[in-house]
């Protein structure tokens, strides 16, 4: 290249024609082909990186997003002194929404069992003689062991628990006192 410039600079009749100066083939060749290798690597791993940019972005997109089922939403007025925001909803699996219908079809059923013994009133102390059948999850949902559930799923069965429990000991202690009368 710097001898380029120089066989510019001096005069005519002293230059060495052009066609000298180029490189003979079998040199070029090995050369062009080791930098087109290089430029065909650099292109593959732009493309890897944009591939892993796009698959992260989905991943984030779909742990943050993809279960929403309203998006946060602000709405304000011209003046812009009042702002009204919207609540983000969750989609409910579809364990969440069985449990839900098996629990209120147990409620029903429950509901359905108390007024039939309101109808025949019994006396205050049978009351107190029928034992407390205690409930677990498990009688309601069945077999939950094995099964692979999301979080949500699980911190409702959980809640489940602790509310059959609660009302176990308050059934019991309803019984108790019946019993005291």
């Amino acid at each position: 290249m710097f001898e380029l410039i120089r066989n510019e600079e001096i005069p005519e009749q002293f230059r060495v024609p052009r066609l000298q100066f180029d490189l003979d083939p079998r040199i070029k060749e090995p050369r062009n082909r080791r930098l087109m290798e290089e430029v065909e690597e650099v292109y593959r791993r732009w493309e890897w990186d944009g591939c892993r940019s796009v698959i992260a972005c989905q991943k984030i997109e779909k742990f943050f997003l993809e279960s929403i089922e309203t998006p946060h939403i602000v709405v304000k007025d011209l003046e812009g002194t009042v702002q009204v925001h919207t609540f983000r909803h969750r989609f409910l699996t579809t364990e969440f929404l069985d449990l839900c219908n098996k629990n209120s079809d147990w409620m029903v059923d429950e509901d359905l069992l108390l007024n039939a013994e309101d109808d025949a009133p019994p006396p205050a102390k049978s009351l107190a003689r029928i034992p407390v059948k205690r409930y677990y999850a498990q009688d309601l949902i069945g077999s939950f062991e094995g099964k692979k559930y999301d979080v949500k799923t699980i911190q409702a069965i959980r809640a489940l628990e602790e509310r059959l429990s609660k009302r176990y000991v308050r059934e019991c202690e309803v019984r108790k006192y019946v019993a005291l009368k």
